[in-house]
């Protein structure tokens, strides 16, 4: 079907997400989305937050689901490469400010984060010649919009921990930060088990 179609052009075609992007809320409703709110409880299970980075933004169905999970103090900042996603998040007022682009050192902000979230951002080395998506190779990226003791939580599909597992448990060995969680929990009807971690800097 439709949904079907749009999920499969997400592993081959850049533009997948831009050309999904007006029908994308409600379709991940349709398939019992629940990543978004799995990576919510996890933030709520690890302190208190007052800024955050939400990698891979899309519409802004991760903080929706953070201000349904009381973390409605939160400063959040977007970053995404399709800009029809970040047009209906900025729609929804609620990001501070809103980067458009792929992961890039030259776009890193000057503000380092208490919190870095990425919602099935990450990828496999395949995808991210295929479609941009970032794979293990940018973690150090990540690492460097934490601030001291910042903490990132991010999910991975069961497809991309299969294929990538050795190169993601060797990236998290590179940089000074702990791995506090890998937790398999569901993802969405399409997907029907993701992996969920929580790092933590350690300086």
């Amino acid at each position: 079907n439709r949904i079907n179609e749009s999920f499969k052009r997400t592993f081959s075609e850049p533009a997948a997400y831009s050309i999904w992007a007006n029908s994308y809320d409600g379709d991940l409703a349709s398939l019992n989305y629940q990543a978004p709110s799995i990576l919510a409880g996890l933030a709520n299970d690890h302190g208190d937050f007052a800024t955050a980075m939400d990698l891979g933004c899309g519409t802004g169905l991760v903080v929706e689901a953070f201000r349904r999970c009381s973390q409605s103090s939160m400063v959040f900042d977007g970053w995404d490469q399709s800009p029809e996603m970040l047009e209906i998040a900025d729609r929804k007022h609620c990001y501070r400010q809103l980067i458009c682009g792929s992961l890039s050192s030259d776009l890193i902000p000057e503000m380092r984060y208490d919190l870095v979230t990425a919602c099935g951002l990450f990828a496999s080395t395949d995808d991210r010649d295929s479609t941009g998506d970032p794979d293990a190779s940018y973690l150090g990226f990540v690492f460097d919009l934490l601030a001291p003791m910042g903490t990132f939580i991010f999910s991975l599909s069961e497809r991309v921990w299969l294929m990538e597992h050795r190169r993601y448990e060797e990236a998290f060995h590179q940089f000074p930060w702990s791995l506090l969680v890998h937790d398999e929990r569901a993802y969405h009807d399409l997907i029907p088990k993701g992996h969920y971690f929580v790092l933590k800097r350690d300086e």
